[in-house]
């Protein structure tokens, strides 16, 4: 029998990080790379009405991480309104 994997939901609240995003991801890359071995993770970037790149960025990491998902909100409504929206 095949056992399924528990999944694990990363949350980043993003608002103009077109910069860090790609710093981000590379930091959290290896540490995702161990933990597949025991969970499905999940990127989930929720994105306050960024003005910025930030969306072109969250599109690649989809590239080589395709369980990479956004949230984008219609304006900002701030960090913990954000992180609400992401665990609902």
């Amino acid at each position: 029998m095949l056992m399924e994997l528990p999944q694990l939901t990363i949350l980043c609240p993003v608002y103009n990080e077109d910069r860090v995003i790609p710093l981000f991801f590379e930091r959290i890359r290896p540490v995702m790379d161990k933990l597949r071995e025991r969970y499905v993770i999940h990127l989930l970037f929720l994105d306050n009405a960024s003005t910025d790149q930030s969306a072109q960025q969250i599109a690649k990491i989809r590239e080589s991480w395709p369980t990479t998902y956004v949230i984008t909100m219609s304006r900002n409504v701030g960090y913990h309104a954000s992180l609400e929206c992401g665990l609902r």
